[in-house]
């Protein structure tokens, strides 16, 4: 029992140890390799022999043949034309194969089926030994998405029914360097010799997703076309072009890429040369007419009657003097009549006139003058304010007088 004791304390103690050191993730890779006898984060069974359900050309299903090849697996394909495709896909809809309508999707002999072309190859990948690095695995997903995007707008020209020579070119150059500049600075280094892959420093189910993409693009900057020179789509991109070189070299690639089993490079539509109309030049009895009236000097043209340009004058408007108004409290001095420029709802308004004053008020002839509403005055009188006052004063001289002569 002490023995037993004492092992669980020293298993525990180079547990923590490895724990606090950060060697977590290599003892668990090699704990992988050990169980399931092949490197990777997430290695799993083998798959057994493989039917490719796709059609007969190299599209999204090259990848998955080439690591079928590099692994040495069995497969067979069904070589889908536009004839037989659409009752495949209903049948494969029906039975639960092609889970979201489309190829290419894979059956096994150890009974897995899936679809989408990056999943099939991952899958290949733990399945054969290729798969990245638990440490790397998030670098690997990010270069697959990276090849995904590049694949998308390579489709975009490509399956263009107005496909030309033109847009290949400014596809090639405005696109297409733009993201294989964006892969050359995460390509492997030129020094590196055994080790040329993108992660984990052996061979994984991405390099074929970036051998790929360059060969496609290789493809079509190379394409056979009457009167247009190929282009070399790596000539600036160094260790792209190294790793390409490498990749293409490996035994078994280079046997299936020189095989009749691998599809030919075919444009969906045959790119339309862009060649500029020239106008037809004109017969000479046309171009002499046409010089003689370019040289006639146009004639000038009489003048109009005078009758026609009185009458063809406009009348002029009486010109208005901005400083006079004719609106009652802006101006006062120039209005007629204030109560004529009133509306009904202006004349019961005190801020326009005074109401007392106003002969429309049914209140003033009633003689109800202390009740009406007057911003000037509060007393019933006529009287403004200042003759009020002097009234009073008056009033108050007179009193004095009187009682002076008395």
């Amino acid at each position: 029992m002490s023995d037993f004791l004492q092992f669980a304390v020293v298993l525990a103690a180079a547990l923590a140890v490895v724990y606090y050191t950060g060697h977590g993730p290599f003892l668990l890779r090699k704990t992988t390799e050990i169980v399931y006898g092949k490197p990777g984060c997430a290695p799993v069974p083998a798959i057994g022999n493989v039917t490719l359900h796709y059609f007969a050309a190299r599209g999204r299903g090259e990848p998955i043949r080439m690591i079928l090849e590099e692994a040495k697996i069995f497969y067979n394909e069904t070589g889908f034309t536009k004839d037989t495709w659409p009752e495949a896909k209903a049948k494969g809809i029906e039975e639960g194969l092609y889970t979201f309508g489309q190829v290419p999707a894979i059956t096994t002999s150890s009974g897995v089926q899936m679809v989408q072309s990056q999943a099939i190859t991952h899958y290949i990948g733990r399945s054969t030994g290729m798969e990245c690095n638990c440490e790397d695995l998030h670098f690997c997903e990010a270069v697959a998405l990276a090849v995904e995007d590049i694949a998308q707008k390579f489709g975009k020209v490509v399956y263009d029914p107005e496909f030309t020579i033109k847009s290949r070119n400014d596809y090639l150059k405005d696109t297409a360097s733009v993201w294989l500049g964006y892969l050359e600075k995460i390509a492997p280094c030129l020094e590196a010799k055994d080790k040329a892959f993108f992660a984990s420093e052996r061979l994984t189910w991405v390099d074929f997703l970036v051998f790929n993409i360059i060969d496609v693009h290789i493809e079509l900057a190379q394409v056979k076309i009457a009167g247009v020179a190929p282009i070399n789509i790596l000539e600036n991109h160094p260790k792209l072009s190294a790793f390409y070189s490498k990749f293409k070299a490996r035994p078994k690639i280079a046997v299936y890429l020189e095989s009749s089993r691998r599809p030919a490079f075919n444009l969906p539509y045959p790119p339309k040369a862009a060649i500029p109309q020239q106008k037809a030049a004109p017969a000479p009895a046309a171009a002499a007419e046409q010089q003689k009236k370019q040289q006639q000097v146009p004639k000038k043209q009489a003048a109009p009657p005078a009758a026609a340009q009185q009458q063809a004058k406009k009348p002029e408007t009486p010109r208005q003097n901005p400083r006079r108004s004719n609106h009652p409290r802006r101006n006062p001095r120039h209005s007629n009549n204030n109560s004529n420029h009133l509306n009904q709802s202006q004349h019961n308004n005190p801020r326009y006139h005074n109401p007392l004053r106003s002969k429309r008020n049914p209140q003033h002839r009633l003689g109800k003058l202390s009740k009406l509403p007057n911003r000037h005055h509060h007393s019933p009188s006529l009287l403004p304010r200042h003759l009020e006052k002097n009234k009073k004063n008056l009033k108050s001289k007179h009193a004095n007088l009187r009682e002076y002569w008395v």
